[in-house]
């Protein structure tokens, strides 16, 4: 038969300054023909708070989507961006994406990287 064997790991750190933490994820599925599939994700964040109303963050993620596969394209993420609140429950997050490709093996990544500027607004509505 198949099935999935999964594992996940997290841990953290907070303070009223910052907090840092870090995730790990591996997944075994179990194929009823052909190879077992193996999908691995790390990722690490933080976040520091300069004002009380500014906070920068950062986040970084390696993913590989079959780790018994010799010829596979991996994946490493960066995000780092501003969070500011000009004003009780509304945030400006500019920040800034970035995908780097990995070839493994006989793999073709992408012919080039990808980078993303974005801002994200966010409003917390709540009962008066």
């Amino acid at each position: 038969g198949h099935g999935i064997a999964h594992g996940a790991i997290a841990a953290g750190y907070d303070t009223r300054m910052f907090n840092l933490g870090a995730e790990l994820v591996d997944r075994v599925t179990r194929a009823t023909s052909g190879p077992n599939k193996e999908p691995f994700g790390l990722s690490f964040f933080g976040r520091y708070k300069m004002r009380e109303n500014a906070k920068i963050f950062a986040r970084y993620d390696r993913f590989q989507p079959n780790t018994r596969a010799a010829d596979r394209v991996d994946a490493d993420y960066y995000i780092a961006g501003l969070d500011w609140s000009p004003y009780k429950d509304v945030s400006i997050m500019p920040n800034v994406l970035a995908t780097q490709y990995r070839a493994r093996g006989a793999a073709d990544a992408p012919p080039h990287h990808d980078v993303q500027a974005r801002v994200t607004f966010n409003v917390k509505f709540s009962k008066p």
